[in-house]
């Protein structure tokens, strides 16, 4: 049996179908990989403005310890104060 061109037409007319359906396959997955890139980029964005948030918040919080922290000392020396005032003096 000799290998014509005939038989190669017909081996390349049935190969036509299941490539075609394999370059569909492809640019699908791909179409899907750039929509999940897309998605996850966004996400990553909004991660990052959320992050920067937290960190002003982290440095608002510290400022504001400190500040608390120096009125307590504050009450603290003011209760001391009223309270020498109120004892007897022996």
């Amino acid at each position: 049996m000799k290998f014509t061109f005939e038989h190669a037409k017909t081996v390349l007319s049935v190969l036509v179908i299941p490539v075609a359906l394999w370059a569909v396959k492809l640019e699908v997955n791909s179409a899907v990989m750039a929509e999940n890139m897309s998605r996850m980029e966004a996400d990553i964005e909004e991660a990052n403005e959320i992050s920067a948030v937290v960190q002003q918040n982290k440095v608002t919080l510290a400022l504001l310890k400190e500040r608390l922290d120096n009125a307590n000392e504050t009450l603290k020396d003011i209760k001391d104060i009223l309270r020498d005032r109120v004892r007897p003096v022996d």
